[in-house]
Order: C-alpha cells, then sequence, then structure tokens
C-alpha cells in the first residue's frame, strides 16, 4: 500500500513539472519576438519640406524716363517720366530661374505753342511708350526671407509713338501722327520683394530700358511699385 502511494506521489509530480514547462514555452511576450517587434513597429513617411513656388504674377505702377522730342532726334535730348503700368508673369523652371514675359506702357501729355506764319498754335504732344519682352529672372524661389531681391535681364519689341492732339489755331492744321515706330528694345535691372503674406508680397523694381527708334538708340529707365503675388 505504502508502494503504490509513493509511486502515484511521484507521477502527480512529473506530471506538474511537465505541465509548467510547456506553459512556459508557449508564452512568448510581445517583446520577445523580433519579428513581431518589427512589424509592429509604425512606419513614417518621409514628406517633402520644399516651399518653392511654381511661377508668380506682378502688376502696379509703372514709370518710364524717356525723351519728348518733337518728330524724333533723340540724342542729348530732354527726358521726361512717363507715366503708366506694368504686367508680368514669371514660371520658375528651378529654384533660381525663372522664365518671365514682360509688359508696360506708359504715356505723357506735353503741351506747346509755336508760331508758324503768324497765327499762334497750341496743341498737346502725346508721346506713348510700348514694351514687349521675355526672357529670364534670377531669384531664390525657396526663400523664406521678408525681403527677396531678384535680377532680370529682358529682350523684345520696343513700341514709340507720338501724336498732336487738342490743336488750337485759325487753320487747324498740324493734328495726327508725328512719330510711330518699333525697334528692339530690352531691360536689365532688377529689384525686391517685400513679403506680407504666404504667397503675395509688394516689389520695388528698376531697370535699364534700352529701346532702338528711328535708327537711334533711346536710353529709357523704367521703374515701379506693385503687388505681387507667388
Amino acid at each position: 500500500m505504502k508502494r503504490l502511494l509513493f509511486v502515484i506521489c511521484l507521477l502527480a509530480l512529473g506530471a506538474n513539472l511537465t505541465f509548467a514547462q510547456q506553459a512556459t514555452r508557449s508564452y512568448v511576450g510581445p517583446t520577445q519576438n523580433p519579428k513581431t517587434a518589427k512589424k509592429s513597429a509604425p512606419k513614417t513617411k518621409q514628406t517633402s519640406s520644399t516651399t518653392r513656388s511654381k511661377g508668380e504674377i506682378y502688376v502696379g505702377y509703372s514709370g518710364n524716363v524717356a525723351p519728348i522730342t518733337a518728330g524724333g532726334g533723340f540724342t542729348g535730348n530732354e527726358k521726361k517720366i512717363h507715366h503708366g503700368v506694368q504686367t508680368s508673369v514669371t514660371i520658375n523652371a528651378n529654384r533660381y530661374i525663372g522664365l518671365r514675359g514682360d509688359f508696360s506702357v506708359g504715356y505723357r501729355d506735353q503741351k506747346e505753342a509755336f508760331t508758324v506764319g503768324g497765327p499762334i498754335t497750341t496743341v498737346t504732344r502725346r508721346t506713348t511708350i510700348y514694351n514687349v519682352l521675355g526672357g529670364v529672372q534670377l531669384k531664390d524661389n525657396e526663400s523664406e526671407a521678408t525681403i527677396q531681391p531678384f535680377g532680370h535681364a529682358l529682350i523684345g519689341l520696343g513700341v514709340y509713338r507720338q501724336t498732336l492732339r487738342d490743336c488750337r489755331n485759325p487753320i487747324g492744321t498740324f493734328c495726327g501722327t508725328v512719330v510711330r515706330d518699333s525697334g528692339l528694345a530690352g531691360a536689365v535691372g532688377g529689384g525686391f520683394d517685400v513679403k506680407v503674406a504666404t504667397r503675395a508680397g509688394v516689389r520695388f523694381t528698376g531697370d535699364y530700358n534700352p529701346m532702338r527708334i528711328q535708327k537711334e538708340t533711346i536710353n529709357n529707365f523704367r521703374f515701379g511699385v506693385g503687388v505681387v503675388f507667388k
């Protein structure tokens, strides 16, 4: 009887040890399995931090300092400011270079009086200057600075036109177009933008604006201020 009880106790003890070992092997914590740890790790998605704009649009006032010579002969003659507007569209090819199209127009009215054979004639001489240009703009298109400088080099067509208006004389003559010519024109200069919003700013610009009219080179200068949207 004692032997039987002893054998039963040994069997029970062995069964308990076997169950404990199996339970320990069957449990694997989340940190004990490297494959599980790798699968459970969240994946981070890389995003681009670039702030480059695709392009910009500018519109504003333009002052063109150009001669008001009567009937041509521009060399060495007085220059006046022709008031008007300027607009441009730029497509950014990369961070620093943009392809730009530029248009400006300015005009000035000049009162004049002269005599031809006795009667006094008074007229208004209107001079109008157009620029249709294209070229490159150099600028850091990813800059977040408040003041952003730029430069440009443009070439295209210039148009110079003079007309006599509001004629006052006994004969009623002299009115009409006295100069109408077009030729090669360019603009080399730059300026800077003052950032006022994420995609908008105030632009100050100026350039040398030569123009070939009536076989002479007119050395004009443009300046302006306006708003730019990016």
